[in-house]
């Protein structure tokens, strides 16, 4: 389908300069209430390792936040 489609013709995107800066900012939780993952949250920037790392990120701080007993890496751990 896309590459049948006259007006697409790849696309992409970069981090700018502050791109950690940004990350850390999207990242922060709201009154330890609701919290926020994804590839716009993560070092990682623009790709799925990143989202599958911050979501781990925003589980973890949910998890202590909540002083719930859990050893993380024995659960399907992949980095």
């Amino acid at each position: 389908r896309w590459g049948r489609d006259p007006h697409f013709r790849g696309a992409y995107s970069l981090p700018g300069e502050d791109r950690d800066e940004n990350a850390a900012l999207l990242a922060e939780s709201v009154g330890g209430k609701l919290y926020f993952a994804g590839e716009a949250t993560a070092y990682w920037y623009g790709s799925t390792i990143g989202a599958y790392k911050s979501g781990r990120m925003a589980a973890r701080e949910i998890l202590n936040r909540h002083n719930f007993e859990h050893d993380f890496e024995s659960y399907y751990y992949y980095g």
